[in-house]
C-alpha cells in the first residue's frame, strides 16, 4: 500500500515544494508517490483540461490503495473541499498556502466559503499562524498546522570579499510588495551593494536593477545561491517560500518580524525588522546579515528541518494506519 500520494495542481510553479514535501514524508519513512499537473500557463493547455486532469487524480486516488492524499495547492480554492470529500474521500488533505489570495483567485468568495464551512472537513494545512487564523475566519474551524517543509540543508558558504555584496528581492510582484521601502534602501545602500530584483511584472524601482520576465527554477536557484542576502520586502505574507529556499543554502534572508519568519529564524534573530521600525532599521539588518548572517542561517536551517521531520512524522503516525508507511 501506498502511504502518502501528493498532488501537484501547479507542476511548474510548484515543482520546488513538490521535492520539499517529499524529502521530509521520505525522511519521516513513508512511502510517497506524486502525480504533477503542469498548470495552463506551463503546458499551453486551457483552464477545463487542466482542472479536469486535476479532478481525475483525485478520483484516481479513491479507486488506489493509499492510506492519505495529500494536495498540494486548491486549485478552486475552498470548493477544492467539496471536490476532496466527493473524488477523493476523507482521507484527502489539501494545502492552504494563501487562505485569503495575494492575486485574483477562483473559489475564495463568500459563497464557497459558506459551502465549505457547511462540510467541515477539519482536512486543511496551514504553515503559518496567520494562515490558520485566516482560515479558522473564513470557515469557523481550525486546520492542521505543520512546518513549511524544506529539504535537507546544504553547508554554508562564504561571500566572495573581492567584490560588491549583492542584495535581491525574488519572485514575482505583487500588490503587497513595499516599493518606498525599497526605494529606501537604496538612497542607503545603493553605493555600497549591487541591488537586484528577478520576476515577472515588477515596475521600474529607483536604485535597483530590475529584471522584469520569468524566472526558471535553475535561475531562481541560481539566483539565491549567488546572492549574499535576499530581502522580503512584503506587507502582507502567509509563509515565504523563497526564505525557505535561503534556508536550505545557507543566503541569509531578511524581512518582517511578527510573521512566519520568527518560526524559521526566531523572533530575536538580527535578520529581522519589526514592521513599524524606520528604513534605517532595514540596512541595519541587511548590512548585519551580509557579515554575520550566514552562521545564524545554517544554524536556523538544521533547526527547521528537524522541526519540520518531526512535525510531518507526528502527523503522519495520526493519519496512516499501522504498517501502512
Amino acid at each position: 500500500m501506498v502511504a502518502v500520494v501528493l498532488i501537484n495542481p501547479l507542476g511548474a510553479a510548484l515543482s520546488h515544494y513538490e521535492r520539499e514535501a517529499v524529502d521530509v514524508l521520505n525522511a519521516c519513512g513513508s512511502t510517497t508517490v506524486v502525480r504533477s499537473i503542469l498548470e495552463p500557463s506551463a503546458s499551453g493547455t486551457g483552464r477545463i483540461r487542466w482542472l479536469t486532469a486535476y479532478l481525475r487524480e483525485l478520483l484516481r486516488t479513491r479507486r488506489g490503495a493509499v492510506s492519505a492524499v495529500v494536495i498540494l495547492w486548491p486549485p478552486i480554492g475552498y470548493l477544492d473541499v467539496i471536490a476532496a470529500m466527493v473524488l477523493g474521500g476523507r482521507r484527502c488533505w489539501i494545502v492552504m498556502h494563501d487562505p485569503v489570495p495575494l492575486v485574483a483567485a477562483v473559489g475564495f468568495g463568500s459563497a464557497a466559503r459558506r459551502c465549505a464551512r457547511f462540510i467541515r472537513p477539519n482536512r486543511l494545512v496551514t504553515h503559518s499562524a496567520a494562515a490558520d487564523y485566516a482560515v479558522e475566519s473564513a470557515l469557523g474551524h481550525r486546520t492542521t498546522r505543520l512546518p513549511h517543509p524544506l529539504l535537507s540543508v546544504c553547508p554554508s558558504q562564504r561571500r566572495h570579499a573581492t567584490r560588491l555584496p549583492v542584495v535581491r528581492v525574488l519572485g514575482q510582484y505583487k500588490n503587497d510588495r513595499d516599493l518606498l521601502l525599497l526605494n529606501n534602501i537604496a538612497s542607503a545602500l545603493g553605493g555600497e551593494t549591487t541591488l537586484e530584483i528577478l520576476g515577472r511584472g515588477w515596475p521600474a524601482v529607483a536604485g535597483w536593477s530590475v529584471h522584469s520576465e520569468f524566472v526558471s527554477e535553475d535561475a531562481f536557484g541560481h539566483a539565491i545561491e549567488t546572492a549574499d542576502v535576499v530581502v522580503i520586502p512584503y506587507k502582507r505574507f502567509f509563509q515565504s517560500g523563497v526564505a525557505v529556499r535561503c534556508l536550505e543554502r545557507g543566503t541569509p534572508v531578511v524581512g518582517p518580524a511578527g510573521t512566519s519568519l520568527d518560526d524559521l529564524l526566531g523572533a530575536n534573530s538580527g535578520l529581522l525588522v519589526h514592521p513599524s521600525a524606520s528604513p534605517a532599521a532595514w540596512v541595519d539588518a541587511i548590512e548585519y546579515a551580509i557579515e554575520q548572517g550566514r552562521p545564524e542561517m545554517h544554524r536556523a536551517a538544521l533547526a527547521a528541518r528537524a522541526a519540520a521531520v518531526d512535525e510531518w512524522g507526528k502527523w503522519l503516525r495520526i493519519v496512516l494506519p499501522a504498517g501502512a508507511s
